[in-house]
């Protein structure tokens, strides 16, 4: 199979600095994908899944060709973020194919099953699983199956988006229900100011220090504020 057999769906691609989760801090290549099988009220990347919006069909050789372009610093770490990657989950395993000494991670949402091929060459897993407070129905956003076949994963890591009591209530029945580590969950506050970021942040350190998880601030937002290509 060639390289160039399927196409991928391109919402955008930058060079920043990973503003969340486990690898906060690393220079980066974004490739953020279009489409999704979640509409989250909250979401602050609706543009990479409402229709009519900008999008690209590239080849997998048209990507790698961005990727290593001459602004990008020939940076070496890719993220995979959406949108929800995995529905091009065959041609993200093409891509994977054709990167050599990447270190790469994929954010998904945790409802649809990680191909082997992206297992195999080790790539980092940012599972975000979806709340109540997301506006999807259970039978959407929640996929137990999945949430524990990746729990089996080494490299994978569960963050959490909560703005209340509530949200938190449900982290812990889902963690406790998918049996996953302590030491594998972050916690992020809700939002995309800076003053509830600060505000919902407080209180979520002082929970992750009871519980033994991580927190994860939203760099990106407190840098550059909510704009996208950062």
């Amino acid at each position: 199979m060639g390289v160039d057999s399927m196409n991928l769906r391109v919402s955008e691609i930058f060079y920043s600095i990973q503003g969340e989760g486990p690898t906060i801090g690393y220079p980066a290549v974004f490739l953020r994908l279009y489409g999704c099988n979640l509409r989250c009220v909250w979401c602050d990347s609706k543009y990479a899944w409402q229709k009519g919006e900008m999008q690209d069909d590239l080849a997998i050789s048209e990507v790698v060709g961005a990727m290593t372009a001459k602004d990008m610093c020939d940076c070496s770490r890719l993220v995979v973020t959406g949108g929800e990657p995995l529905l091009q989950s065959d041609a993200l395993s093409e891509l994977a194919q054709a990167l050599i000494g990447w270190d790469c991670e994929l954010e998904t949402n945790g409802t649809i099953f990680a191909p082997a091929t992206l297992v195999d060459r080790g790539w980092q897993f940012n599972i975000s699983p979806k709340l109540a407070s997301s506006g999807n129905a259970l039978t959407q956003r929640y996929k137990p199956k999945v949430l524990r076949h990746f729990g089996y994963i080494r490299n994978t890591w569960f963050k959490f988006t909560v703005a209340t009591q509530e949200d938190l209530d449900e982290v812990i029945a889902l963690t406790q229900a998918c049996n996953i580590h302590d030491d594998r969950v972050i916690l992020m506050p809700e939002g995309t100011d800076i003053d509830t970021l600060i505000e919902r942040g407080a209180w979520l350190a002082v929970v992750c220090k009871l519980h033994g998880w991580r927190f994860s601030p939203r760099l990106q937002i407190e840098l550059w504020g909510n704009r996208r290509g950062v």
